[in-house]
């Protein structure tokens, strides 16, 4: 259901960041921004305003980093173990103070430290400073860049650079498709000749054809170095709004270059031209066998989640 499809993203995208991030100021961030998705028996607000509460609360938050959560309620567990287990004299604070309040009820904290990888998260750039240096050369789609990179699913190429205008290859692809739908599924296999379990990418791929999201391009081979075209792209977003439970409707193709989109994909095409999740290159035409880059995969992922969420709410399907 579309619910639980939510659920597991809402859960992928306030989780996953405690890999990477690191400091008392991004984890801070992260939990005031998610604080939100923590419902009912997961609420962690009074839990925050317990340590804003406390002499040096950069000290109860720094504790968190190096945690590795599978669920809220695993933060939620590890918020209580933090406050019960940190003097509030901890480390840096101005003059004294009593550490207030008693011990928090129930939950143990945790999970063990996990190695940096590329920053891509809350808090990982300095304050006041651009995550990306180069979003002038797609200003039509920074706003869906940063809105995705700031949610977790996509990061740059390093010394803060997106290239917006690089092709994303059906690997890559496969990860952020992943990502919006849910993560990745667990002990996910698949056997492609020209994949190795050791790639980058195996979990994520595997993950992607196990939801039925991506198929091989023939002869047991995945392709994922390939650049994706604009009609695969299109194809397996068709796929990822049918497994969110989203209503279709059928539309009719209006390119002019109808006749060069292969037959597998022509309604893909024609239904997310319809709902606005996928647009012309001009002068009428799809180009459907023209390279996707990154750029264009950002906005239309975050039309996707548009889309998603106006089915959540009730508004326009």
């Amino acid at each position: 259901s579309y619910e639980k499809l939510y659920a597991e993203l809402i859960t992928q995208v306030t989780c996953k960041p405690f890999d990477t991030l690191r400091g008392a100021e991004g984890i801070e961030k992260l939990l005031k921004l998610a604080k939100d998705n923590f419902k009912d028996s997961n609420s962690i607000s009074a839990l925050l305003d317990t340590i804003d509460a406390k002499t040096n609360p950069a000290a109860y938050y720094k504790k968190l980093q190096g945690i590795t959560p599978k669920s809220l309620a695993d933060i939620k567990a590890a918020l209580i173990n933090v406050i019960n287990t940190t003097s509030d004299s901890t480390s840096g604070g101005n003059g004294g103070g009593s550490s207030g309040g008693g011990r928090v009820n129930s939950g143990s904290g945790g999970g063990t430290s996990g190695s940096a990888s590329n920053p891509m998260f809350y808090g990982n750039e300095p304050q006041n400073q651009e995550a990306f240096v180069d979003l002038a050369e797609a200003l039509w789609a920074k706003d869906s860049i940063l809105k995705l990179y700031h949610m977790g699913i996509i990061n740059g190429k390093g010394n803060r650079r997106f290239a917006p205008n690089d092709t994303l290859t059906r690997a890559e692809f496969a990860k952020i498709a992943v990502m919006v739908n849910g993560g990745s599924v667990e002990n996910a296999s698949v056997d492609f000749v020209d994949l190795s379990t050791n790639d980058w990418s195996y979990p994520y791929v595997a993950s992607a054809y196990q939801k039925e999201l991506i198929h091989g391009i023939g002869d047991r081979r995945f392709g994922g170095d390939m650049s994706i075209t604009r009609e695969d792209m299109a194809v397996i977003l068709l796929r990822m709004l049918q497994s969110a439970g989203i209503e279709i409707e059928s539309g009719n193709v209006s390119f002019t270059d109808e006749s060069d989109i292969s037959d597998y994909a022509k309604d893909a095409v024609s239904v997310l031209n319809q709902m606005g999740m996928i647009r012309g290159v001009g002068d009428g035409k799809f180009d459907p066998k023209g390279i996707t880059t990154r750029a264009q995969a950002a906005v239309v992922f975050d039309r996707f989640l548009d889309v998603c969420n106006r089915n959540e709410t009730g508004g326009n399907k």
